[in-house]
């Protein structure tokens, strides 16, 4: 008889309980919010997510708030799945206030923008769409960007292909396992990653001045020591390089004592279980009405 499957809990306890503050709070958000709508019915998706039926001056939030709510459960743990090892990664690496900067304006509400502008301007249509897939799709094509850079082509299959595809890799993948979801919205995600890792919307980036200045407000105020405690990656406490999840090969050279030779090695350590997490959990659907 096989031995019994045993997941290891102590490892993941103890990561779970260091995630910096902004993955922490914006996972969080997306459970109570759907806890919220399970307990009480309360119409809360309809309420936050992106309606292209529902846009008007005064529900001009939905571009802000449509990450935060899902569709049902699994749409949910699939997400989050998929979010928390990129969050943790890209917040350890940017910082919290930069992080919350960018997730607050450009990351999010560029997709939305260019989602409602295709969607009723030249498809006619009215679907809403809901859930992180975009933002976690503007991850991972910020990572493969920069990932390119090392590692310039992958193998699939047998096949070579660059890795600034992954992404719409990724997203054709996750279109044939869920064919309900919005292709439309996954691209969006996918436009503003790559606009973003090229540089195109670096000068929407906050000012690190800015940040040092505000953090050192809180400071003397006494709330940094508190949001240090709950995992705030301050502007001096960030992990430069850090933010790369797709497998890198880079050569290190070795001395012989005669010539150097080349060797080829690993680039930093890559979780195998983080990446899968990272392309199974996204896409249960941005969502449709």
């Amino acid at each position: 008889m096989p031995p019994p499957l045993r997941i290891p809990i102590a490892p993941l306890r103890a990561y779970l309980t260091k995630l910096p503050f902004l993955t922490v709070l914006i996972s969080g958000l997306c459970v109570l919010l759907w806890v919220v709508e399970v307990v009480t019915w309360l119409p809360v998706g309809e309420f936050l997510r992106l309606d292209p039926g529902a846009m008007r001056l005064s529900q001009l939030h939905r571009i802000n708030t449509y990450p935060l709510v899902h569709l049902g459960w699994l749409h949910l743990l699939l997400n989050l799945v998929a979010w928390i090892p990129l969050s943790e990664r890209f917040e350890r690496e940017m910082g919290s206030a930069k992080m919350g900067g960018l997730v607050l304006g450009p990351l999010v509400t560029i997709p939305a923008a260019i989602y409602l502008l295709v969607e009723m301007g030249l498809l006619g249509g009215s679907t809403s769409v809901s859930g992180l897939s975009a933002l976690i799709l503007t991850l991972i094509t910020i990572d493969a960007i920069r990932t390119s850079a090392h590692q310039p082509t992958f193998t699939l299959f047998g096949i070579i292909l660059p890795t600034l595809l992954t992404p719409l890799i990724t997203v054709t993948i996750l279109f044939l396992l869920f064919p309900l979801s919005s292709l439309l919205g996954h691209l969006c995600g996918v436009a503003v990653g790559y606009a973003y890792g090229l540089k195109y919307l670096s000068k929407l980036d906050p000012p690190d001045w800015i940040l040092i200045k505000v953090e050192g407000k809180l400071g003397q105020w006494g709330a940094m020591r508190k949001l240090h405690r709950w995992g705030w990656v301050g502007v001096e406490g960030r992990e430069e390089g850090r933010y790369m999840w797709l497998p890198v090969v880079r050569p290190s050279w070795r001395s012989t004592g005669v010539e150097g030779e080349a060797e080829e090695g690993r680039a930093g350590e890559v979780g195998s279980s983080q990446s899968q997490g990272a392309f199974q959990g996204v896409g249960r659907q941005l969502g449709s009405r």
